[in-house]
């Protein structure tokens, strides 16, 4: 929010200065990010008058004029605005003088004829961001300074406002806030209509509201045009302080009273109304609308318009439609001012891409007692400055009147919240001195009766706070507070996650946190097919961008982001993993389910180039050996099969299942069309782990035992089994038919080819055995060996 110094002091007698005012409300909860100086380093610009005007005798473009500037003293100076006429009242600066962005004029030559300064346009001098000619004034006289006369000697205070205190986005509001802050006294602009006889409006326009609960309050009033003309310097002035481009006299108005009252209104060409009658209503199927904007916007029946019999002539509450617009041709005006649902609002401007000023403060919420005040308002303005005459009378339809918002309020509780020590007449001053607001003692409880302007304030602490406000946050003493602090320390769940996370790092990955929300498209691009699981996500009804519309149903592919990110920066060497959640959809109606997840992936060099050895890069094993340390330090026995999965590399993938058999998760090899797609210089070699499994596995009792004091017994064995059967398969059969007694046991060796048969494999396992209390004899190994042997060939064949 924008704020005029020189404004807001038609509205409240302050006596601070712009600094001093700043400092008061940034303490009181209204930030002033900055002050700016629209006049900036400007000086020796005065008001000058066209005396006389004629061709350069050198230059087919360029003028020379002669310029009174005061006191009988007259310049001369060459100009090549299009726009000079003898008389006219134009800003020159004087040899000597600054611009507002601080270049400096003095007197040059133009092809032999000297220039004594400058005649400024509108964007030399600041107002506008283009500029056809030099700027001509209204008024003034000649070498008077021109800054007062355009407003650049003002103070602008730029507000950065909270959400909840849609109030203050008027000049009114702020207004209001200072009063309460200062004392100063108020002074509400004055909003009676001067009608002159005539039909009333009754007689010449119906409106029609069909969606109340969109709209609870409509009104309108219909103007005789005088004529369309740029408005007042005075009013322009005001406008361009706020950061508004003026238009002309009508739609000026209907602006300044924006900013006056924080009520959006908007003025319609009445003879564009088909059968003079105004509908609210929503949108029809495949309704189109071309907005102010010059734009074609198709409608969502979800949308609220502003239509007539025939066609929609203005988005409710966002922007009017070109078929009704204010033009030089327009007689009459139709001045509508409404009270339009703040969500239908904010949902519509979203979807079209289309903020405007109305849309963000009826977003914000507006008074709804308000609306009738800014429409007479308007009207009144545009009587004094000769655009329009108002028609008697006022069309309003409240068909659903705001509920007053009345509050209890214990006076003791403020000082218990703030640790304050005021009296009870204290409290009842500093609530008294917030405009509009009454309190009313009943006993040892006060009804507090709060504006309709002040939506924010809707429970007991938000009268606490304004009293804090007002009273003044550096006053408050410093008191330590008092209660029972919560234990600290760590869920058994939390522990079980930070035990994962120093795992996960100490094989050598880093943490990364993304977003939960994703794309459909990630799903294209993991060549998920149609009917996938994981291609049934939940979707957003309010997306906040394209990219972010669903809740991802896999963590990895947000790592693939990551790392493609990171690459495109020539970051190639990459460990990340991420303990996050996935959600999955519930029935109708219900929230989704949560699964807590954990992923990672691996690409790049896993071992650098040292005199120890050289450097490798990683692969399926070192993302199966992160996948396997896991589960050996949770106590969780897990085994890996082959895995076909339209994202992985048909043959360098794997299932991770449990001892039980349930699914833990995948691990393998990025899809080399997926890893091209993203760009990445390397192979990427991904997991992802079902945390809920890894984070409730019951946890085996440790157990301790002596060193061996023995030595252990070394032996060979080769089998020959069925191709589809897994290592780990043959591993587990050996391990229960070994024992105790069989300490380890690894797969050194896997052989296929001559002698060995076609579709079967033979694979070598090193085996140890050992006895904590005595040496073994060839023949007790033997013995358990050859029960090895047959248990393999008796379940696996």
């Amino acid at each position: 929010m924008r704020v005029s110094y020189q404004w807001l002091l038609e509205y409240v007698e302050c006596e601070l200065s712009p600094e001093e005012l700043a400092e008061v409300l940034t303490g009181a909860g209204l930030a002033v990010e900055e002050i700016e100086r629209p006049g900036g380093q400007m000086r020796g610009v005065v008001v000058g008058r066209l005396a006389a005007v004629e061709d350069h005798p050198r230059s087919d473009h360029l003028k020379v004029c002669q310029v009174e500037v005061g006191r009988g003293e007259r310049l001369q100076v060459v100009s090549g605005a299009p726009n000079l006429a003898v008389g006219a009242l134009v800003p020159v600066i004087l040899p000597g003088g600054r611009l507002p962005d601080g270049r400096a004029i003095e007197t040059a030559e133009f092809r032999g004829v000297t220039s004594q300064g400058m005649l400024c346009s509108g964007a030399e001098l600041g107002l506008e961001k283009e500029s056809p000619g030099v700027l001509i004034l209204e008024e003034g006289r000649p070498g008077e300074d021109v800054r007062p006369l355009l407003g650049l000697d003002d103070a602008v205070l730029v507000l950065e406002l909270t959400t909840n205190r849609a109030d203050c986005w008027s000049m009114v509001g702020v207004a209001r806030e200072v009063s309460a802050l200062t004392g100063a006294r108020l002074r509400l602009p004055p909003t009676e209509v001067p009608e002159e006889k005539g039909p009333p409006v009754e007689e010449l326009a119906r409106v029609e509201v069909w969606e109340p609960e969109l709209c609870p309050r409509y009104t309108g009033r219909v103007l005789e045009v005088r004529a369309i003309a740029p408005s007042p310097l005075w009013l322009q002035r005001r406008l361009r302080a706020a950061g508004l481009r003026p238009i002309n006299g009508v739609v000026d108005v209907t602006n300044y009273v924006m900013l006056e009252l924080n009520q959006p209104l908007h003025a319609f060409d009445y003879d564009a109304l088909a059968q003079r009658t105004v509908i609210v209503r929503r949108a029809r199927p495949g309704e189109e609308l071309v907005t102010l904007d010059g734009q074609a916007r198709k409608l969502a029946e979800t949308m609220l318009v502003i239509a007539d019999p025939e066609k929609a002539v203005g988005l409710a509450g966002v922007m009017g439609g070109a078929n009704s617009a204010i033009s030089s041709a327009t007689r009459r005006v139709f001045l509508e001012g409404a009270w339009f649902d703040a969500t239908n609002i904010r949902r519509t401007a979203k979807a079209l891409g289309l903020r405007s000023e109305a849309s963000g403060r009826f977003e914000r919420g507006i008074d709804p007692e308000g609306v009738r005040t800014a429409l007479n308002r308007a009207a009144r303005l545009m009587a004094e400055i000769g655009a329009a005459r108002p028609v008697p009378g006022v069309l309003d339809l409240y068909l659903r009147p705001a509920a007053p918002v009345t509050i209890r309020l214990r006076p003791d509780k403020v000082n218990f919240f703030l640790g304050t020590h005021l009296s009870r007449d204290e409290v009842a001053g500093y609530l008294r001195r917030l405009p509009g607001l009454t309190v009313e003692e009943q006993g040892e409880e006060w009804l507090v009766r709060v504006p309709s302007f002040r939506r924010d304030l809707e429970a007991e602490i938000d009268l606490v706070e304004e009293v804090a406000r007002l009273y003044g946050y550096h006053r408050i003493p410093e008191t330590i507070p008092f209660g029972l602090a919560p234990a600290p320390g760590l869920t058994a769940v939390q522990a079980k996650e930070e035990e994962l996370r120093r795992v996960m790092v100490g094989c050598g990955f880093n943490e990364v946190v993304t977003y939960s929300l994703t794309s459909p498209r990630v799903f294209d691009l993991l060549r998920l097919p149609e009917g996938h699981p994981a291609r049934r996500a939940v979707s957003l009804l309010q997306p906040l961008s394209e990219e972010q519309t669903i809740l991802r149903t896999l963590l990895f592919p947000s790592l693939l982001e990551v790392a493609g990110r990171n690459a495109s920066r020539q970051q190639e060497d990459q460990f990340l993993f991420e303990l996050g959640r996935i959600f999955l959809p519930a029935g109708p109606g219900e929230l989704p389910r949560e699964r807590r997840t954990l992923a990672g992936i691996l690409t790049g060099r896993f071992a650098r180039r040292h005199w120890t050895g050289s450097e490798r890069e990683a692969d399926f094993y070192d993302a199966r050996g992160v996948v396997e340390r896991l589960c050996q330090h949770l106590g969780l026995a897990c085994r890996f099969v082959a895995a076909q999965e339209p994202y992985l590399h048909p043959g360098r993938a794997a299932r991770v299942l449990t001892q039980r058999g349930e699914e833990l998760g995948v691990v393998g090899e990025l899809h080399p069309l997926i890893r091209a797609a993203l760009d990445l210089p390397h192979r990427l070699y991904l997991f992802e782990l079902d945390a809920e499994l890894l984070l409730t596995a019951p946890r085996p009792e440790i157990q301790y035992r002596p060193l061996p004091r023995f030595p252990a017994v070394k032996r060979d064995l080769a089998l020959v089994v069925d191709e589809e059967i897994p290592a780990a398969e043959v591993a587990a059969v050996l391990k229960e038919a070994g024992g105790e007694l069989l300490a380890s046991l690894e797969v050194f060796d896997l052989y296929r080819g001559a002698p060995v048969e076609e579709g079967r494999k033979s694979l070598a396992f090193s085996l140890s055995f050992q006895a904590p209390d005595r040496t073994l004899t060839d023949a007790e190994v033997d013995r358990i060996l050859t029960g090895m042997v047959s248990a393999a060939a008796e379940k696996l064949g």
